[in-house]
């Protein structure tokens, strides 16, 4: 059972984007906390690595400075490597920052699902994430995998998606396609049927009068 993505009423909706705090130039963008599971500080180490060799800033979306004063992430001296948007005014704002980002950068330890990668394919955002199985689950062919412990090989499928147009409108492509297959109409389908098998299961074991009932009225 997955999560859904956005429906396509919500979707069309917002095609009118709003431009504010849209950062200048190329990036590379992160939402989400900086909590230590999905692995900020491999991000960082990350961007400085990339920005040794291009101006590709990481942008850090949903922290805001009590994330980025928390005392176990190391933060770099390199002037603009890691900025932040510490507000953002709607989620016209955030649609923005997916669109025009070269790639989000999910090197994730743990997730329970991996909704920003799931947002990102939706609209049409290149995805780096980590090579683990609940990421492929929700990627599939769709994105770069990246091992999280290595900020060097972060680093290199960085470089490989700025530096390649082609590569980058083969992810978009594939992620508008594998996004497509998520909706909310589909989890909650999906959550109706295991409820269902759920009561269905538990009617098998209730007393009728008559001893044990070994099977449900209802099939599934």
């Amino acid at each position: 059972m997955h999560l859904g993505a956005r429906s396509e009423e919500l979707v069309a909706a917002n095609q009118d984007e709003k431009r504010n705090h849209k950062p200048t130039g190329r990036y590379i963008l992160w939402v989400g906390s900086l909590i230590s599971r999905k692995n900020p500080q491999g991000a960082i180490d990350a961007a400085v690595l990339v920005n040794q060799q291009m101006r590709l800033p990481l942008i850090l979306v949903g922290s805001g400075h009590r994330g980025m004063q928390k005392p176990e992430i190391r933060m770099p001296n390199n002037d603009g490597v890691v900025q932040f948007v510490n507000r953002v005014g709607s989620s016209d704002d955030v649609i923005t920052l997916y669109r025009n980002a070269v790639c989000l950068l999910f090197p994730t330890f743990y997730e329970g699902f991996g909704l920003p990668a799931l947002e990102a394919m939706e609209y049409g955002c290149p995805v780096i994430t980590s090579d683990i199985p609940v990421m492929r689950e929700v990627c599939g062919d769709a994105a770069l995998y990246c091992d999280p412990n290595d900020p060097s090989d972060i680093a290199d499928k960085v470089t490989m998606l700025a530096e390649s147009s082609e590569l980058r409108e083969k992810l978009r492509r594939r992620g508008l396609r594998r996004a497509a297959q998520f909706s909310w109409e589909r989890c909650a389908r999906e959550t109706f049927e295991v409820l269902h098998r759920v009561i269905s299961g538990g009617a098998a074991d209730r007393p009728n009068g008559n001893g044990i009932q070994r099977r449900s009225i209802i099939k599934s």
